[in-house]
């Protein structure tokens, strides 16, 4: 099957192409929300602290972020990569991606000669940079 890129002819059977599938299920939701919701979840606490929460409360909390400062870079260990990996399997189900690798012969040699610069269309795509180069994925 050949296709059409700028005029010319372009073999497309050599293309390889990676896709997940979307689902928007429960599972998938949970796992992206933890992936890009905590930001949120500190935002409510901090206000929560700041307007609504007694002594005790506001004590606790900032005590507890306060804590999670001083913790090893490395923490949780390997309960965190997993916990990491996971998510990244369960969002990539949620956003549903689709790769298209064009020429990965020429990309695995210049790769190893030069730096390469990838391209995606459409721009501005929060999640797929993410999962391009994640190796849990195998994209």
């Amino acid at each position: 099957m050949n296709g059409v890129k700028n005029g010319s002819s372009v073999d497309s059977s050599k293309w390889r192409v990676n896709e997940t599938p979307q689902d928007c299920g429960l599972v998938p939701s949970i796992a992206v929300s933890l992936w890009l919701g905590w930001n949120g979840i500190v935002l409510c606490l901090v206000l929560y602290a700041i307007i609504l929460a007694n002594s005790l409360h506001r004590t606790v909390i900032f005590g507890l972020m306060t804590l999670s400062l001083l913790l090893p870079p490395d923490f949780p260990g390997k309960a965190g990569h997993k916990l990491g990996d996971w998510i990244m399997l369960k969002a990539e189900q949620y956003f549903g991606l689709k790769t298209i690798i064009e020429d990965e012969e020429g990309l695995l040699k210049y790769s190893e000669e030069k730096a390469i610069i990838y391209a995606f269309s459409p721009h501005d795509m929060l999640p797929f940079g993410v999962f391009a180069f994640n190796p849990i994925l195998n994209r």
